[in-house]
């Protein structure tokens, strides 16, 4: 643990200043040969067979993690039959396969932290069994991100999510090796084979487009190929040439990101983007014994804060993009990243989430409620630390303002539980919506006017289909319809004229939206201003158009079913607080259209089988033209 500690410690201690390509040019191959262990002599962590794990970590989070491996003794390795893979190609649906493929992964997590923690070789046999079906299946990744409708044990393509099944497996091997091989002499070398096979081979010599992207493919997969190298890499002058490749793809990734940290692909993504970067940087640390680390860098600690700066509160998160709004970050990456960025309230935030599960005596909690199974990696590596982990001080993180001037993201609260978020930007973000800006409001931690989020995917999600989705067209997003036209996908279609003003008892964003609306919307400008004071929040549409045609509608999505009785005012009951979006009363017509997700993954998100689109009609024809309305708790 002081080991860990150590190297984290160090992360603060990095007075180099971040400039483009940083690790490329103070890490060049020659300092990687003398700072990298020599091929096979990686050794981050204790294996399973150290006293450590019995001598630190207490006995009632051992006993879960067995228990938990003990519901899988005995249970099947069963082959998926080429039909089910073959259904993203056939029908679209990605969903039935990558189910029970990760519920194999989550298995075998399960068997490995089991017997790391109990080390009586009662999970070995089942560990082995899941070890040998998955040098036989064809390929580790998911159909969505396979070119042919039938895996090939010829064709192997480096996906997330073989990269990910090869990191669980050099893990696995790293922290058993001797009862493995006591087990079943030859067994580690024949899973070499497969890493070099699927994973280093090709990851080395493949020229992938996730290697110059500014997403979490980039870091989602570096950090995966990074351990597969240093545990598996026997040559070293492949070794050598794979880890400068990854440092250049991290260069990438840093270099893209905005100055204000923000993730465009939303906090959902979060983990596997900045949680990721940070991930190859503590496996970098481990391999050269603290002396690559993370730049110290305002950029570096912005996207780290990025998560907590998007928190609403119980649980609710800033969820513009493929997002859900509810979150529930991994701590085993989190607390860590705030140790080596001097975050207090990162850490804060991670010692809140394992409180609210009991993580210290329930551990599993955490990974059964949020449906991901434990990267057993990060978790060993985070129980290191579990000694300074419970000293700290539990404290939510609500933030009560926060501005990411490149992303354009603004987020405010005010005294009365009034919470609101909105976004400039543009249709071309990576997980783009077509909601250039939208808004969402929270009240008392609960939604009160929505982004619908994401929905489960499929072949349509990333085709040429997406904006036929409800969940991404912005007649779905509080945004408006001009002369009856939506917004539309593509980098021209952007706010302009952005403007944040923060005073003492009110914080105020504007922006001008109308050229994310097509030429048919006959839109000059749209200024779209949004303040939040302690009495409320103030919207105004103040716009100009070219022809007013079809009357202008405004868009609000919500879960609370919206009363109409007083023309004027629309009310919401939320926990037995009222909260009125109140109109220019003869001006205004109001509708609301219910909008049935029973078929939808939304449903889980807002707890509801029926979300409300309120339509507010501007009767006037005038060209130009002002409307103002507000959200404010009833009296």
């Amino acid at each position: 643990m002081k080991r860990l500690l150590a190297i984290c410690i160090l992360f603060l201690m990095g007075a180099t200043v971040f400039s483009q390509n940083w690790l490329s040019t103070n890490y060049p191959k020659a300092v990687l040969e003398k700072i990298i262990p020599a091929p096979k002599q990686y050794t981050p962590i204790p294996a399973a067979k150290d006293v450590f794990w019995k001598n630190t970590i207490p006995l009632v989070m051992r006993n879960e993690y067995i228990t938990m491996g003990e519901k899988y003794l005995g249970a099947k390795w069963e082959k998926f039959p080429d039909a089910l893979f073959a259904e993203y190609k056939t029908n679209g649906n990605r969903s039935n396969y990558e189910n029970k493929n990760f519920e194999l992964r989550r298995q075998l997590s399960y068997l490995v932290m089991a017997e790391i923690m109990e080390h009586q070789g009662r999970f070995m046999k089942d560990i082995l069994r899941g070890l040998h079906y998955f040098i036989e299946e064809p390929w580790w990744g998911i159909p969505a991100h396979y070119p042919v409708a039938k895996p090939e044990r010829s064709r192997q393509v480096v996906d997330l999510f073989n990269a990910e099944t090869a990191n669980l497996i050099v893990w696995t091997t790293y922290m058993l090796q001797d009862e493995l091989e006591g087990t079943e002499k030859g067994i580690c070398r024949k899973i070499n084979k497969e890493i070099d096979r699927r994973i280093l081979t090709p990851a080395l010599n493949t020229n992938y487009s996730w290697k110059t992207s500014v997403n979490n493919w980039n870091t989602w997969i570096c950090a995966n190929w990074l351990s597969c190298v240093l545990f598996c890499e026997s040559d070293r002058q492949k070794q050598i040439e794979a880890i400068a490749q990854i440092l250049k793809c991290l260069d990438i990734f840093m270099d893209g990101y905005p100055e204000d940290g923000g993730c465009d692909e939303g906090v959902q993504y979060w983990d596997r983007a900045m949680g990721a970067l940070y991930e190859c940087f503590q496996l970098l640390a481990f391999a050269s014994d603290g002396q690559i680390t993370l730049p110290d860098s305002e950029k570096i600690k912005a996207m780290g804060a990025f998560i907590y700066k998007m928190y609403v509160g119980n649980g609710y998160y800033v969820n513009f993009a493929d997002c859900h709004s509810k979150n529930l970050p991994n701590i085993n990456i989190l607390y860590p990243l705030g140790v080596a960025l001097n975050d207090k309230a990162m850490r804060q935030h991670a010692a809140f989430i394992a409180k609210q599960y009991d993580y210290t005596r329930h551990p599993l909690r955490l990974f059964q409620q949020s449906g991901n199974f434990p990267t057993v990696s990060r978790e060993l590596c985070f129980l290191h630390l579990m000694e300074s982990f419970k000293k700290e001080q539990p404290q939510e993180a609500q933030v009560p303002f926060s501005w990411l001037s490149e992303r354009e993201i603004f987020c405010a609260r005010n005294n009365n539980d009034l919470f609101v978020a909105a976004k400039g930007g543009h249709n071309n973000e990576s997980h783009n919506h077509n909601d250039v800006g939208s808004f969402i409001v929270y009240a008392n931690n609960a939604p009160l006017l929505i982004d619908l989020g994401n929905d489960t995917y499929t072949a349509k999600t990333f085709s040429k289909e997406r904006y036929t989705l409800m969940n991404t067209r912005s007649a779905y997003h509080n945004v408006p319809l001009i002369n009856g036209q939506e917004q539309q996908a593509g980098r021209t279609f952007q706010c302009t004229q952005t403007k944040v003003v923060e005073k003492t008892k009110s914080r105020r964003f504007s922006l001008d939206i109308a050229k994310a609306y097509p030429p048919a919307a006959q839109v000059q400008s749209w200024l779209r201003s949004i303040e939040l004071s302690e009495k409320g929040i103030f919207f105004t549409e103040d716009y100009s158009l070219v022809s007013n045609t079809i009357p202008i509608e405004l868009i609000f999505m919500t879960p609370v079913k919206p009363q109409l009785s007083i023309t004027g005012k629309i009310s919401f009951v939320l926990d037995n607080h009222q909260y009125d979006l109140r109109y220019p009363d003869g001006k205004i017509e109001a509708k609301v259209e219910n909008i049935d997700i029973s078929k939808s993954a939304m449903k889980n998100a807002w707890n509801t089988t029926t979300l409300y689109k309120i339509r507010l009609t501007v009767k006037s024809k005038k060209r130009k033209n002002k409307v103002s309305y507000s959200i404010i708790p009833s009296n």
